[in-house]
C-alpha cells in the first residue's frame, strides 16, 4: 500500500501545466511457468487476458506507471485409476487457477526515432493467485455417489517485474504498442514461479 502512495503522491506532485498523462489498454497472452516436474505441475498454463495502465512522464524520459492485469481462469484436469470391488474406477481431478496482478513501474525512454520508441521498465508486481480443486468419481464408486468435493484457495503475493514496450507512433497523441512483462511470484517455501506476458496495446497521451 505504501508503494502505491508513494508513487500517486508523485503522480500529483508534477507540475500540471507540463504533466504528460499517459493511458493505456490492451491484451497478453499470460504463459504461467512453475517449479517442479514440468509435467505433473498442474499451474503450468496458458491464458488469455487484458491490461489497463495510467502513468506519467515526470522528466522527459522518466516515466512513472501503475498497471492492472487480469487473465482469463485456466484449467488443467488429471484422472487417475483405482480398483473398488473388482471393477475399475476412475477419479477426475480439475485444477483451476486465474492471476491477478497490479503494478508498480518505473520506465526509462529512448529517443523517437522513426516513429518507434522503446521504453525499458522495472518494479514491483503484486500477485492474487486463486486456485480451485474439483473432484469427483463415477457412479459405480458408490451406490449413491457424493457430489464434487471442492477447495479453493487465495494467496497474496508480491515479486519483481521487468518489461520492454515498442511503441509505434500513430499519431501525436495515439501510439500501438507491442508490450513484454515478466514478473517472478513465490507462493510458498516449494512453490515459485514465472509469468510472462507478451501483448499488444494502445496508448493514448495528453
Amino acid at each position: 500500500m505504501k508503494i502505491w502512495i508513494s508513487i500517486a503522491a508523485m503522480l500529483m506532485a508534477t507540475d500540471a501545466t507540463a504533466q504528460t498523462v499517459i493511458l493505456s489498454g490492451g491484451y497478453f497472452r499470460d504463459i504461467k511457468r512453475f517449479s517442479g516436474d514440468p509435467e505433473m505441475n498442474v499451474l503450468n498454463t496458458d491464458a488469455n487476458g487484458l491490461q489497463l495502465g495510467v502513468g506519467t512522464l515526470v522528466v522527459p524520459r522518466v516515466l512513472v506507471t501503475l498497471e492492472f492485469g487480469r487473465s482469463e481462469e485456466t484449467s488443467v484436469s488429471r484422472t487417475t485409476s483405482i480398483s473398488y470391488l473388482g471393477q475399475p474406477v476412475d477419479i477426475r481431478t480439475l485444477y483451476a487457477n486465474r492471476l491477478t496482478t497490479w503494478s508498480a513501474l518505473f520506465g526509462l525512454r529512448t529517443a523517437a526515432t522513426q516513429r518507434i520508441q522503446l521504453t525499458y521498465l522495472g518494479g514491483v508486481a503484486f500477485f492474487h493467485v486463486s486456485r480451485r480443486i474439483t473432484s469427483e468419481s463415477q457412479a459405480v464408486f458408490l451406490p449413491s455417489p457424493p457430489p464434487p468435493t471442492s477447495s479453493f484457495t487465495v494467496d497474496n503475493v508480491a515479486g519483481p517485474t521487468v518489461g520492454i514496450d515498442a511503441g509505434i507512433k500513430a499519431t501525436d497523441h495515439f501510439a500501438i504498442v507491442f508490450a513484454m512483462r515478466v514478473q517472478a511470484l513465490r507462493i510458498s517455501a516449494d512453490l515459485a514461479g514465472i509469468s510472462m506476458r507478451p501483448g499488444v496495446e494502445a496508448q493514448f497521451s495528453f
